[in-house]
């Protein structure tokens, strides 16, 4: 399993580090291929960490998409849930002297 939280700049941009980088061919169409030229140049990017800087946002959605997708799970079996009316308590009580604890089913 990707471990999402390692991608951050830090991680994914070592493009100094060659034993770090990879190749990959990829097939675009030439229009795809111009807006991604085009795209690249206006944030001073290369195409290569434009695609990446996108693959690392769809990989982090994607990872955020599983985990929302397993507490939806998890609900559907236990049907635990917060009511409403605790959790407009708890938010009407932030930044209160008497802040309220996190609802929980």
């Amino acid at each position: 399993m990707l471990n999402v939280s390692r991608l951050d700049s830090t991680v994914v941009r070592c493009h100094i580090c060659e034993a770090m980088t990879l190749k990959r061919t990829i097939e675009l169409s030439a229009d795809i291929d111009t807006a991604l030229n085009e795209a690249a140049a206006a944030g001073a990017q290369t195409p290569s960490q434009l695609i990446e800087s996108a693959l690392v946002s769809f990989l982090r959605d994607a990872a955020e998409s599983a985990e929302d997708a397993e507490r939806w799970a998890r609900y559907l079996k236990s049907r635990k849930a917060v009511p409403i009316e605790a959790v407009r308590l708890w938010v009407a009580s932030w930044d209160s002297e008497n802040e309220r604890p996190v609802p929980t089913p």
